[in-house]
């Protein structure tokens, strides 16, 4: 739990350090996925990759799974997830 919550403040953080006027949003697949990361699937917005980095680095000390969600004016900015689902 406590994780979620510095990943999501961290989210925050680099998302306002970050953002940019226009951007478009990227879709992650475990089967294009080339790195040895935990990372599943989702999405995120290009101009929020370092949230992306924030969460594969906290994900990789991570025993189960990790979520994260952040909405910004209603629209779904980031979308991951990675580990295990089922524990």
């Amino acid at each position: 739990m406590l994780t979620a919550a510095v990943c999501a403040g961290a989210g925050g953080f680099a998302w306002y350090s970050n953002r940019a006027k226009s951007s478009k949003t990227i879709a992650i697949d475990d089967h294009c996925n080339q790195s040895s990361s935990r990372l599943n699937k989702g999405s995120i917005r290009t101009d929020l990759e370092p949230i992306r980095q924030i969460f594969e680095d906290i994900l990789k000390n991570e025993q189960q799974g990790l979520a994260l969600a952040v909405y910004h004016n209603d629209e779904l900015v980031v979308d991951l997830y990675g580990g295990y689902a089922d524990r």
